[in-house]
């Protein structure tokens, strides 16, 4: 999706419809059968070939993939109500009461934000969207309400989708990271001895941005000082140096250098992040390019953390900005 300052020119986007109405143009131009419109705020790993193989089997108009969530839980996701055959009968936005499964009447149906248009169907109900000065433009939450019943929208179970070099323990793992809690519990997952989500899998490798960093460097070994550059149970990408600190259940961006002296347990620190001697960092998330200086401690206190601008979430997760103020306590 273009972004919108650089877009259609008809200012910042009103919602998922909106962005896509502000870009039919561009998609029209190559003439596509299927449109895919997904959600960039979660994390799985998905054969999308799989799912449009059963869009056009079912003849459907519109598929979304959806994933089956425990009914007591599911009240907190938008969930999808479904025939027998997974013909897509209503939408419930965060429900009070889910609609059963009927496949299993314990779990509920939750959409995963990943949608397969028929062109023609895409740009029929994108327009009738933008035309409804009373809607939000909300895909989840006033196109497929307003629509489900005149066309064939089908709900593809993301549990049948098979990727290569996936144990079953791995099969429909899906997290929603649109809020902090769930990024940073989605990140630890990433840290357990047998993750959930395996990032190591050759069959089916995660692609991403190659950068030629060093590789990362863990220095001294003063065991009597303590003074040890030690990871534990981290991710530590390339051109990060730990140096004479210990870090715990950490993910580490490129180019973070750890100081002497220094504990940083249960956090994620974006690039270049540098923490001082001497710090204690504990359950935080650092944006790229944030220096601590040296004596800090983050995520002990709640309310010397907010007196610095520190936001921290209800589950206690402290966020660290290039705005916050080291000197306040």
């Amino acid at each position: 999706m273009i972004p919108a300052a650089s877009g259609e020119g008809r200012g910042w986007y009103q919602g998922s419809a909106d962005a896509l109405y502000q870009n039919l143009g561009r998609i029209g131009r190559d003439a596509p059968r299927i449109v895919a419109v997904f959600g960039a705020d979660h994390i799985y790993r998905m054969d999308i070939e799989q799912m449009i193989a059963e869009h056009l089997d079912a003849k459907a108009d519109i598929s979304v993939s959806v994933v089956p969530q425990p009914i007591g839980e599911a009240h907190q996701f938008g969930c999808v109500d479904v025939d027998e055959g997974m013909r897509v009968r209503g939408f419930l936005e965060k429900p009070s009461s889910p609609p059963a499964f009927p496949g299993d009447p314990t779990k509920s149906l939750v959409s995963m934000g990943n949608y397969l248009f028929n062109y023609d169907a895409l740009r029929r109900v994108i327009e009738a969207d933008h035309d409804d000065h009373e809607s939000r433009h909300d895909l989840g939450g006033d196109v497929f309400p307003r629509c489900y019943r005149e066309l064939h929208i089908h709900a593809y179970n993301f549990l049948n989708n098979r990727v290569p070099g996936t144990r079953d323990s791995e099969v429909g793992y899906w997290r929603d990271v649109g809020s902090i809690g769930a990024y940073w519990q989605a990140s630890m997952d990433l840290v357990s001895v047998t993750p959930a989500f395996n990032m190591y899998n050759e069959d089916w490798p995660i692609l991403t941005a190659r950068v030629d960093y060093p590789p990362a460097k863990f220095v001294f070994a003063d065991r009597e000082s303590n003074r040890m550059g030690i990871a534990t149970d981290s991710l530590v990408s390339g051109g990060c140096i730990i140096s004479g600190g210990h870090i715990d259940r950490c993910i580490l961006g490129p180019r973070v250098r750890i100081n002497s002296y220094s504990t940083v347990s249960e956090s994620i620190l974006f690039e270049a992040v540098e923490v001082g001697r001497h710090c204690r960092i504990r359950r935080v998330i650092v944006d790229k390019g944030v220096k601590i200086p040296p004596n800090t401690d983050i995520g002990y206190n709640v309310d010397r953390d907010r007196a610095r601008r520190i936001v921290v979430s209800p589950e206690g997760i402290s966020v660290v900005s290039t705005d916050v103020n080291f000197g306040a306590s």
